[in-house]
């Protein structure tokens, strides 16, 4: 089974991958192309894409040159990683049927965090202004602060206990805020880019592999949909 599912299918998504990149190159013409010419070409149309990132320039603003000082130490960026940190694990050790004192203690100590993860994005927003959202990962941060504060103001009148299923998405999704360490970690963004670039080229064969396993699903009840339940075989697991 680990053989047939893992390394035969990750053989024939990079035999697919392969042959699809040589097909473009093909499309392209770059195949006319030596190596050395096809990394300079990529490296010049890499160079066409880049985006400058917006320097600060002082304005003669005390306060806001000094929170501009504040956003790019490495202790605050320390500091705002190990918040992300705890606040993930607090919101991990919550358990069914847990004592309300305990669960009154966590959602305090949410809350501290959402007022911390808010005061930062207030800071970046005073400090870099327009520029603040042209990053990606500001705005995800952004998001997730918002989402946060609709939490908590409607656990504040509608209670937590008596929240919808929508209110629900907004706690959980305080959980991707945990995503920013890739923003932090050099390499592990390195990887997080290099898994992106690929989804364009992953789209085609993810298809293909899809519509197989439709197939075989559908063969698979075409066969066996008329087996007796016994045993194993329930209501709620059978073909």
């Amino acid at each position: 089974m680990i053989i047939g599912n893992i390394f035969l299918l990750n053989l024939f998504v990079g035999v697919v991958i392969n042959n699809f990149n040589i097909e473009k190159q093909k499309l392209y013409r770059n195949y006319l192309l030596t190596p050395l010419q096809i990394e300079y070409c990529d490296t010049m149309a890499k160079c066409y894409k880049m985006k400058p990132k917006a320097e600060y320039v002082k304005q003669g603003n005390y306060l806001k040159d000094y929170m501009y000082y504040i956003t790019i130490s490495p202790i605050f960026e320390n500091t705002i990683s190990i918040c992300i940190v705890l606040n993930t694990i607090f919101m991990a050790i919550s358990w069914y049927d847990e004592p309300e004192q305990i669960a009154y203690i966590m959602e305090r100590v949410n809350f501290v965090f959402t007022i911390v993860f808010t005061f930062e994005a207030i800071i970046k927003i005073t400090v870099q202004g327009k520029t603040y959202f042209k990053d990606g990962w500001n705005v995800f941060d952004f998001i997730i602060v918002v989402a946060s504060c609709v939490d908590f103001t409607f656990g504040l009148y509608v209670g937590h206990e008596n929240q919808s299923s929508t209110i629900s998405v907004f706690r959980a999704f305080r959980v991707a805020r945990l995503l920013r360490m890739i923003k932090r970690f050099q390499q592990l963004r390195k990887i997080f880019n290099t898994f992106v670039k690929s989804l364009a080229q992953l789209r085609n064969v993810t298809s293909l592999l899809l519509l197989l396993l439709v197939l075989y699903s559908v063969l698979g009840v075409s066969f066996f949909h008329g087996v007796m339940l016994s045993g194993s075989f329930d209501a709620h697991s059978n073909f």
